[in-house]
């Protein structure tokens, strides 16, 4: 079904998605961690927070909050923290089964909270790349703005279409392997 449907854009130049309204840049975003803090660290987080959307909002992005099913060998490498399969055969076995389990149910398969930001840039090609580095700069240090691959932006329209009906998890990122 989804292979019949056309996508309305373009990924042109690493993070840069074209579209009928122009360029625009999607970003993975590390969030700051919130919970279970102390008051003085929730108020610099609101901060941060704060600086960000001051330097954000004037370009009217869309943000976006997606579950991301973990890949096999990401939850894998997790379960075993660096040992080696054959060291604990038992725990092999019943990891094995487990991942049969989630298989056969996948509601229940772990699932990674992504965030992402998308910003139009401007109408030409050579006009976003310019405005990408000077929203980059602008970006305050506190916060880690990664430049969405071309795979992930693929992966986010696909699993848009396939919403609910395939488990679709990411291409498996660098920062997945544990």
């Amino acid at each position: 079904m989804s292979e019949h449907i056309q996508a309305t854009r373009d990924i042109v130049d690493g993070n840069l998605r074209y579209t009928s309204s122009g360029y625009w840049a999607e970003y993975l975003v590390v969030p700051h961690q919130y919970g279970s803090r102390p008051a003085a660290e929730k108020r610099r987080v609101r901060h941060d927070h704060e600086q960000l959307y001051k330097v954000l909002i004037p370009h009217n992005p869309v943000f976006c909050g997606t579950l991301s099913p973990e890949t096999r060998q990401s939850i894998t490498a997790k379960s075993y923290h660096g040992l080696s399969v054959r060291s604990v055969p038992d725990y092999a076995r019943i990891h094995s089964e487990r991942l049969q389990e989630l298989t056969d149910d996948p509601f229940h398969w772990p699932k990674n909270r992504v965030l992402r930001i998308a910003v139009p840039l401007g109408r030409t090609r050579e006009l976003a790349q310019r405005n990408r580095d000077k929203l980059l700069d602008q970006i305050p240090r506190s916060w880690r703005l990664v430049p969405a691959q071309p795979q992930d932006m693929e992966w986010l329209w696909t699993s848009a279409i396939n919403r609910g009906v395939l488990l679709m998890p990411r291409p498996e990122q660098p920062s997945d392997i544990v």
